[in-house]
């Protein structure tokens, strides 16, 4: 979503090189960097002995949808209507909902519960420092 938000900001438009039905599981920055701070601070206490964990949200949206989102909200808070542009629209035929199970890392007490709504909002008004 942050390279969405990006071109939003430095382009004005989303102008994207797969098909509007991909499914991806998105995660704010904000739940991956908590995440991280998380495992160092309780590393002596964690049995993670070499364990692999899913850091995901639990479902899945498509870029389309994804789009929808940062599009309309870069609408309401930037006052910026980006065009929408998917270069390979027609590549898949059908959408395949992802699913990545996050159990394993919320049984540790990790909450993966941040709206996008939110994440997209604030990458938006921070792209605008960044890269306006």
């Amino acid at each position: 979503a942050n390279d969405l938000c990006r071109k939003v900001v430095s382009q004005g438009q989303l102008k994207l090189n797969s098909s509007r039905l991909i499914q991806r599981d998105f995660i704010s920055i904000h739940e991956i960097c908590q995440t991280i701070l998380f495992f160092l601070d309780n590393k002596a206490s964690l049995p993670t002995n070499g364990e692999i964990y899913n850091l995901s949200s639990g479902h899945s949206t498509s870029l389309e949808s994804l789009s929808e989102v940062i599009a309309s909200r870069a609408n309401k808070i930037l006052r910026i209507s980006p065009k929408i542009i998917f270069k390979h629209a027609d590549i898949v035929k059908e959408s395949i909902s992802l699913k990545i199970s996050n159990d394993k890392i919320k049984k540790l007490g990790i909450p993966i519960s941040k709206s996008i709504i939110d994440e997209v909002d604030e990458l938006l008004i921070h792209c605008v420092k960044w890269f306006k």
